[in-house]
């Protein structure tokens, strides 16, 4: 499949564990928690770059709940989903957000003891975002920066609508849990956009874990 073909499909397509690793050299997921809305969690991968400068992101799938604990257990299953494959143990599947939010990390806890799991732990690294003094201007930034030229494709995410509903003078006021569909794209786009500095471009490897040199965003979530 051409990256043409890429840009048109769905939403949630069926992708199977081979394309994903043939179309994308990572994939990640934000997660915002609940606050004016609903919390929301955004899986989106990043394509394999064919340079430094070529940055390309698909949103694979998204997540809402206003319940804390349903939205992380809909975190565990996109991240069993789209768990990277080829390493044994499984690699955990990598969630940026806030990995210091006592209630987050207690649900967290239960979740990962939980039988049948021992694979699909859930586990979320904080952002450099959260210590950002104005998040919503920086976020909304890096959005509009990586769609003028097109660089992210949403596929009717959600983020995309509630974009559209922020007047651009209002967009300073709002605070974390005002649009958490916004903030958990923003998470997992900054944190593919910052990984490409990671990329081995003089030995490009499809089947070497994409996290192997990737040690950004560890400051203070589950490991």
């Amino acid at each position: 499949m051409k990256r043409e073909e890429l840009r048109t499909l769905p939403l949630d397509h069926a992708w199977t564990p081979e394309a994903l690793c043939e179309h994308f050299a990572a994939i990640m997921g934000g997660v915002a928690y609940l606050g004016k809305r609903a919390g929301a969690a955004v899986v989106a991968g990043l394509c394999h770059p064919r340079s430094k400068d070529d940055l390309e992101i698909h949103v694979l799938a998204e997540a809402e709940s206003w319940d804390l604990g349903e939205l992380l257990r809909a975190c565990r299953g996109l991240g069993k989903r789209y768990q990277t494959p080829g390493t044994l143990p499984p690699a955990p599947f990598r969630w940026v957000g806030d990995g210091k939010h006592a209630g987050a990390r207690s649900i967290i806890d239960r979740l990962n003891q939980e039988a049948g799991h021992k694979y699909n732990q859930v586990s979320i690294n904080s952002t450099a975002i959260l210590d950002d003094p104005t998040p919503y201007p920086t976020m909304f930034a890096l959005l509009s920066d990586l769609t003028e030229p097109k660089r992210l494709y949403l596929h009717g995410a959600g983020a995309g609508h509630a974009m559209n509903e922020v007047p651009r003078d209002q967009v300073a006021d709002c605070r974390f849990g005002d649009l958490p569909s916004i903030e958990a794209l923003a998470f997992v786009a900054d944190a593919l956009r910052a990984w490409l500095d990671y990329w081995p471009y003089d030995r490009i490897d499809r089947n070497a874990s994409p996290y192997r040199n990737w040690p950004r965003f560890n400051r203070g979530g589950r490991r």
